[in-house]
Order: structure tokens, then C-alpha cells, then sequence
């Protein structure tokens, strides 16, 4: 589930960067999925 997400999330940041979004729109994109990857990295550690 989480891995889902963090794809999901690598791909929409990507795109964005891609598309030259606006600074804030990759910026709130990037602080989700680090969020995510966070949240897989304490379930894979316990």
C-alpha cells in the first residue's frame, strides 16, 4: 500500500518537473512523498 503510494508520488513529481510546474506544486509534491518513503522506511525497520 505504502509502496503503491511512493510509486504513485515518484511518478507525479516527475511529471511535474517535467512539465517546469510551479516551484510550489514540486515543492508539495516532493514533502509527500517524503512523507511516504518515511512512513515505509519505519514500517520495513519494526
Amino acid at each position: 500500500m505504502i509502496d503503491d503510494k511512493v510509486n504513485d508520488l515518484r511518478e507525479r513529481l516527475h511529471k511535474l518537473i517535467e512539465k517546469e510546474a510551479d516551484y510550489n506544486e514540486i515543492l508539495r509534491a516532493s514533502q509527500k512523498l517524503d512523507k511516504y518513503i518515511n512512513q515505509a522506511t519505519k514500517s520495513t525497520s519494526s
